[in-house]
């Protein structure tokens, strides 16, 4: 169900930051800011795996 509405938010919802969508928090933002903005050398993730990276 959470994949279903993040999916419905995602497509038509107004949304400006990641957070906003349901069931992303902190590691799903900072991977959203690493993998698809670009945003990687200015991340400091706390997630161990996204530090790995």
């Amino acid at each position: 169900m959470m994949i279903q509405r993040f999916s419905q938010e995602y497509l038509w919802e107004e949304w400006t930051h990641v957070t906003q969508l349901h069931g992303v928090g902190k590691c799903a933002a900072d991977a959203y800011a690493i993998f698809y903005t670009g945003k990687w050398d200015r991340m400091r993730p706390t997630d161990h795996m996204l530090n790995y990276y």
